[in-house]
């Protein structure tokens, strides 16, 4: 155990070394493999597509944290990391909150000025950052960041509150109120995130309605198909109706339709800003529509007909109501299942 501590310490230590320039080596990078102390130019230059690095900076008793701006480390954008050509002594700089999957940056970034455009959301986004506002954006937050938290979600089921929380810690693990919350901002872009990866992998971008029949998937829909269910145009074999009795059942979809109680909404004031980004072009079916067609069955009308039984065997079914389903505006879920691969139906979900 000495002997490991020994190393430890030998890399931890490592002052009163020279750069390679001749100047005191007083700064050094935590996150790059294999990195030797530094003076300070040497180690911004070291660092111009490294921006969410983390340097230690020697005060005379420790190593003291900082981000690289703070060593005077400026990121253009809009040329690939090279300072835009138009640009000028008297360029405007701006400071940004960027979050990384090491923590919390104070990040300087010098604008294009091409075409005088000043600082907008397509200058962060071709620098693989996704802004927390499309106007005057002071907040981003790196491609990594949000990619990680998508495995870290579906894999270990980590709430973004912790996830962001970790993140502050990294920052500062002694003070981390004092590390800029972005929580809220990250709910908001972490939701974009999944609707645009959604769209994107559902193939509508690149006009994939084109080369699949609306036997498969309706147009438009981000769900994904069953690739191995029978679709007439797509992997039907041609003059499959006429096919033997005894062939039949290749050519047929076996759903099944379950639902569940246990997904319940109470009635409380919704946030008029909350609105669906993609309502109807995935599980779920669109709410006015199929309130609409229950209105035209007449089902609300049987429901309310029906609400109080006089049947003494029947009265469970009331105190249910009263229990269970009391102050509910959504009492539960049904969805249409491909009964053989498992996969939920394109627009085969509703809420009860």
């Amino acid at each position: 155990m000495d002997e490991l501590h020994d190393l430890i310490f030998e890399v931890y230590a490592n002052v009163g070394t020279r750069c390679q320039c001749g100047e005191p080596a007083t700064t050094r990078c935590t996150e790059c493999f294999l990195a030797h102390s530094l003076c300070t130019s040497c180690l911004v230059q070291a660092h111009q597509q490294l921006p969410f690095h983390w340097a230690q900076v020697w005060n005379g008793h420790y190593w003291e944290k900082k981000d690289l701006v703070d060593l005077g480390l400026v990121v253009p954008l809009g040329h690939k990391g090279i300072v835009c050509p138009e640009s000028n002594p008297f360029s405007k700089y701006s400071d940004i909150t960027v979050t990384h999957t090491n923590g919390v940056h104070r990040v300087c970034v010098v604008l294009c000025e091409c075409n005088h455009r000043g600082i907008n959301y397509a200058q962060l986004m071709r620098a693989r950052l996704f802004p927390a506002s499309l106007e005057a954006p002071a907040s981003a937050f790196t491609f990594d960041t949000l990619e990680t938290f998508e495995l870290l979600l579906v894999q270990g089921k980590l709430p973004a509150y912790e996830y962001f929380e970790t993140l502050k810690r990294m920052t500062d693990n002694i003070s981390p109120h004092r590390v800029p919350n972005r929580y809220k901002e990250f709910l908001r872009v972490h939701r974009v995130w999944r609707h645009l990866t959604m769209e994107r992998r559902s193939g509508q971008p690149f006009g994939i309605d084109e080369f699949l029949p609306e036997s498969v998937r309706p147009h438009g829909s981000f769900a994904v198909p069953c690739p191995a269910c029978p679709a007439v145009g797509f992997n039907m074999p041609e003059g499959w109706e006429t096919c033997s009795p005894a062939k039949r059942h290749l050519y047929l979809n076996v759903l099944s339709l379950d639902g569940t109680h246990s997904l319940q909404k109470k009635l409380k004031n919704d946030d008029p800003d909350d609105v669906s980004l993609n309502e109807g072009r995935a599980y779920f079916v669109q709410d006015e529509p199929f309130r609409a067609f229950l209105e035209r069955c007449g089902y609300v009308d049987k429901v309310r007909a029906t609400s109080n039984f006089t049947c003494h065997s029947l009265r469970a079914v009331n105190m249910q109501n009263q229990s269970k389903f009391k102050n509910c505006k959504v009492t539960g879920v049904v969805v249409v299942v491909d009964s053989r691969h498992g996969l939920y139906m394109p627009a085969g979900m509703v809420d009860m």
